[in-house]
């Protein structure tokens, strides 16, 4: 009867530690899960990230946060599908940029690699699409 009593007092004592142990892991991971950035839902592009979040977003960051020019154009903007959006965009760049104040919203990644990412730009409310490979800028639309 005594050893019933002492293996019943340690399952106890390890019952208790096990659920000590639950309880800081629990603790630990709502203490980290609260300092991660929460970004809010925009009604009109969606969640919303911090630009910084990923390469292509930073540079398209970078590139909103310039003035609209020639070398804008050969620094951020595809070889191959610059003309079509300097047909289509060129009056919208030039009166848009360069702008510090936008949202972006959470980027979608396409089937060829690339990504689509709106960006809400706060001066006027203008939404603009943007498909980003690599590092360059290969379409833009209004949305």
């Amino acid at each position: 009867m005594k050893k019933k009593k002492v293996v019943t007092v340690f399952l106890l004592i390890i019952l208790f530690s096990v659920s000590l142990l639950s309880a800081d892991t629990l603790r630990e991971h709502l203490v980290s899960a609260h300092r991660e950035s929460v970004f809010p839902v925009d009604s009109l592009i969606g969640q919303t990230v911090d630009p910084s979040s990923s390469n292509e977003l930073t540079l398209l960051a970078r590139a909103l946060s310039e003035e609209f020019s020639f070398e804008w154009t050969e620094t951020y903007l595809e070889e191959n599908t610059r003309v079509g959006i300097l047909e289509n965009m060129t009056n919208t760049l030039t009166s848009l940029l360069p702008q510090s104040q936008a949202l972006f919203s959470q980027p979608f990644k396409n089937g060829d690699d690339s990504i689509s990412v709106s960006v809400r730009f706060v001066d006027g409310g203008m939404v603009l699409s943007f498909v980003i490979l690599g590092e360059k800028i290969i379409a833009i639309a209004r949305k």
